[in-house]
């Protein structure tokens, strides 16, 4: 085997190694963007446990082809950064909307998450999701609502008796 071929063979398993323990993929187009803004857009990833890989097409096709995933092969063209990682999707996408506001030319294309294709307007619209501790907080003022609701109705109840009972008791008075 040629050393030409091998060094292909081996980045084809890396990109296998890293798509195959992701649960997402996010498709970026790098175009025009410097070492330095890559470098940061590395460095803020990195911090939420995501890694970004600078893919070869051709390499990265025949790893899509081997891992049996045909409908990404659409996104794989011109200069593609392939986001991966495990967790939080969203909270990925957001970042990557908020980086791609600083950088011209950092754009999503496209991604896979939760084995469905989504083109880049599916993946915008995630990054309009709240985050999770915003969710959980909607989801607890909605069980929490018809508690106090309860609560308030039964205080106005109570509130009327008293107003009653002071009448009454102003009206013995007087």
């Amino acid at each position: 085997m040629k050393v030409g071929q091998f060094t292909r063979e081996l980045m084809v398993q890396e990109y296998k190694n890293r798509i195959e323990t992701a649960d997402f993929l996010l498709f970026t187009n790098f175009k025009d963007i410097t070492a330095d803004d890559m470098r940061l857009v590395r460095a803020k990833l990195k911090q939420s446990s995501t890694g970004v890989i600078v893919v070869r097409n051709n390499l990265f096709k025949r790893m899509l082809a081997e891992l049996e995933m045909p409908g990404l092969m659409d996104y794989v063209n011109g200069e593609l950064a392939v986001v991966y990682g495990v967790n939080d999707p969203v909270s990925v996408v957001k970042q990557i909307q908020e980086l791609s506001k600083n950088i011209d030319g950092f754009v999503i294309k496209g991604g896979f998450i939760e084995h469905k294709v989504l083109t880049a307007g599916e993946v915008k619209k995630i990054a309009a999701i709240p985050s999770r501790e915003v969710l959980l907080a909607q989801l607890i003022n909605i069980i929490k609502s018809p508690i106090s609701n309860l609560v308030f109705v039964l205080k106005g109840n109570i509130q009327s008796l008293v107003n009653v009972i002071k009448q009454i008791k102003e009206k013995r008075k007087s």
